[in-house]
């Protein structure tokens, strides 16, 4: 189906009747179909909502509280200011996705400029946000995110695609590292690499044992010994997150390697 008809089938299938109703009448209008007698004087519920601009962030989360970002269309204006309607409403999504990337210590670097967040450990640690907090600023990015395609209006927020993953519960594998960081990408391939040889020597039906354990000591990483890279059970380049109790003081070794690798995911 083209991507018209998928969206129009979305919007009159996942929303409440006035808002199933108003995308209907959208969607006549913008055909220029004849409108039925009885949606003729149909409006969507429209709510007005005053904020700050010097404090739109902490607004749109007393906002979440109060109502939830509610079904009605929402209209804002800002304290201080004159007007209300489409133009100063199109801006409080420009401006609120701009302060949501803004935020410090959140967003990981990433090669296409995408929104993937650190790991809650870091966040915290870098941003000074509580757990309390954190919870409340993705509950608040998933809201506006909501209320931006329930009222059809634009948001600045390139959510990384394997994100997306995430949220929509798909399953997460080792492979995905590298969506995320091209080098710790690189990096666990090579594990995995490791691993298969291993593997491939253990079942290896021709081999004594003691042969097999020599071959599989020898493995090396890149021409580097596990040992020689002096790893731990600790997330890469985050050295205060662990993977297991104790990871810090437990060194990776050939032995314990697919351990380390399933613990990444």
């Amino acid at each position: 189906l083209p991507y018209s008809t998928r969206i129009l089938c979305f919007r009159l299938t996942n929303f409440d009747r006035n808002r199933t109703v108003h995308f209907l009448l959208e969607h006549f209008k913008a055909k220029h179909l004849p409108i039925p007698e009885s949606l003729k004087q149909f409006k969507l519920p429209r709510q007005k909502v005053k904020i700050s601009r010097d404090k739109i962030l902490d607004n749109s989360f007393l906002l979440l509280k109060e109502s939830g970002f509610t079904h009605n269309l929402l209209e804002f204006e800002y304290l201080g200011e004159e007007g209300s309607g489409l133009g100063p409403t199109l801006e409080y999504f420009s401006l609120i996705g701009q302060r949501v990337r803004e935020i410090e210590g959140i967003w990981r670097p990433m090669d296409d400029n995408s929104l993937f967040p650190y790991p809650i450990e870091v966040i915290t640690t870098k941003s000074g946000m509580n757990f309390m907090r954190l919870t409340s600023l993705f509950e608040l990015i998933g809201s506006l995110i909501g209320k931006a395609i329930m009222d059809n209006r634009l948001i600045d927020l390139p959510l990384s695609v394997v994100f997306w993953d995430l949220v929509l519960g798909k399953n997460f594998t080792i492979w995905d590292l590298g969506r995320i960081n091209p080098s710790l990408g690189e990096f666990f391939e090579e594990i995995m690499r490791m691993i298969e040889k291993k593997k491939m020597i253990q079942s290896s039906i021709d081999l004594e044992p003691e042969y097999k354990t020599r071959q599989i000591q020898s493995l090396k990483f890149k021409g580097c010994t596990l040992a020689d890279m002096g790893l731990s059970f600790v997330l890469p380049g985050c050295d205060e997150i662990e993977l297991k109790e104790g990871g810090k003081n437990c060194n990776v070794s050939i032995e314990n390697l697919e351990e380390y690798a399933s613990l990444m995911v």
